[in-house]
């Protein structure tokens, strides 16, 4: 249930749960740092819809690398949340 309330918050924009989910896909994409499971989805979903081509190719290259398939349909659910339409054309 805590999953679902962040992800809301995260999709309504809701200023300390978004701030908070792109530290961690920053710290993701600068150090490698571990994204707990649970929170996954909302880090890779906050970093996408709140971030830009940077953040998009980063999710895009791990999306080509991964061989997991439940890690591959996260990062592609995140991938087609992107504000601005044209990174996904």
């Amino acid at each position: 249930m805590r999953s679902d309330i962040l992800a809301s918050a995260v999709l309504c924009n809701i200023n300390s749960t978004v701030k908070e989910a792109k530290a961690r896909f920053q710290r993701w994409m600068d150090k490698d740092e571990r994204i707990p499971p649970n929170l996954r989805e909302i880090v890779y979903v906050a970093g996408i819809k709140y971030g830009g081509v940077k953040e998009w190719n980063y999710c895009w290259s791990k999306y080509n690398s991964t061989v997991v398939p439940s890690e591959r349909k996260l990062l592609l659910k995140a991938l087609g949340v992107a504000s601005d339409p044209w990174i996904l054309q």
